[in-house]
């Protein structure tokens, strides 16, 4: 099996998380986001988890990689 290079996964995580990818800083485009994520509430059995708590969790573990 194929593999990359660590240092050039290293350098891709680094990229994602310095181009804001992960983050939706730019307020319009969350609102987009956040209102299709809220378009699919009704696939949760259990609820919807909000969207704020999910891109807080990629903010948590982004900074692990």
């Amino acid at each position: 099996m194929f593999a990359p290079p660590a240092n050039t996964v290293n350098r891709q995580i680094v990229e994602y998380r310095i181009s804001g990818a992960f983050t939706i800083e730019d307020e319009n485009i969350r609102k987009q986001f956040e209102t299709e994520y809220s378009k699919t509430a009704p696939l949760y059995y259990r609820g919807q988890i909000p969207f704020d708590t999910i891109l807080a969790r990629i903010q948590r573990d982004l900074v692990r990689l």
